[in-house]
């Protein structure tokens, strides 16, 4: 029986795949080609992203208008593939309007056509979408983290809505990355309250309120090694918002209750060891 191609190759330095086991060792060039393959492949996508020419639909926001590709936006977006199954207007004509702001429906369509988007400040951003109340903080690398977690906050949200989960998953990251990096005593109280007031008690938004409150907990274990904390950290806070108080307290009292099973279960070691001695 004559295997198809790829389970039948045979390289000229006798590197073989075994059709048997699924082993493969190919040749560093071998490698390097398919890599070379995939880099062309994704290259080839990324440029339709910057080239209307075989665009099939429009994004508009604001004065903004996107052209865009239903196959490449669709297979990744339930929306959007809902949105065109369907008999709604935008189906017909050939464009959907989004509420947001420009600058995150522009990383929006940088994550569809890379599968990543780069955050970059954009000076009209921070005025207009930091949480209702919320100022930016004096200091110029304080306010450019406050934007760059601000962003990350309405790409999880617009992932969320549009039923992209790799976009959500990569905000959410994205988030705790800068968040970890972040100005704690400056930075950290804003990004608190623009979480908590972005998002709500949904189960699907609670991905990211965990990630305000899992770093919380960190800073609070880690107290001296903190000498810039706020004396009121976080009574203050927790006092603005009852929802991230309850949250936190969950969590605490999720480690309690591990730690006494933890012990729990050392001191009935410790009891057989001796029962056996």
């Amino acid at each position: 029986m004559i295997l198809p191609f790829s389970q039948n190759f045979i390289s000229d330095n006798d590197t073989m795949l075994d059709a048997t086991n699924g082993e493969e060792d190919p040749s560093g060039l071998e490698v390097a080609a398919e890599t070379n393959r995939r880099n062309e492949m994704r290259s080839s996508i990324a440029t339709l992203r910057a080239n209307p020419k075989y665009s099939d639909f429009l994004i508009l926001c604001g004065e903004h208008i996107f052209p865009a590709h239903k196959a490449i936006i669709c297979s990744q977006s339930d929306f959007f593939a809902k949105v065109f199954d369907s008999h709604f207007s935008e189906a017909c004509t050939g464009r959907i309007r989004l509420p947001d702001h420009p600058l995150v429906v522009l990383l929006l369509l940088d994550y569809l056509y890379t599968s990543d988007y780069t955050f970059y400040l954009d000076y009209d951003f921070p005025a207009s979408f930091l949480a209702e109340g919320q100022t930016p903080p004096g200091d110029l690398v304080d306010r450019l983290h406050c934007c760059e977690l601000s962003v990350h906050i309405h790409m999880f949200l617009l992932a969320d809505r549009l039923l992209i989960r790799g976009l959500k998953n990569l905000a959410k990251q994205k988030f705790a990355d800068t968040l970890r990096k972040a100005s704690f005593p400056t930075v950290y109280p804003r990004a608190v309250r623009e979480v908590y007031t972005m998002t709500s008690i949904h189960i699907h938004h609670q991905l990211l309120r965990d990630v305000v409150v899992d770093f919380t907990l960190d800073a609070l274990h880690s107290h001296g090694e903190r000498s810039h904390f706020d004396p009121n950290f976080p009574r203050h806070i927790l006092e603005e918002f009852p929802e991230f108080a309850q949250d936190l307290t969950a969590k605490l009292v999720d480690e309690w209750v591990e730690d006494e099973k933890s012990m729990a279960s050392d001191l009935m070691q410790i009891a057989e060891y001796f029962r056996l001695c």
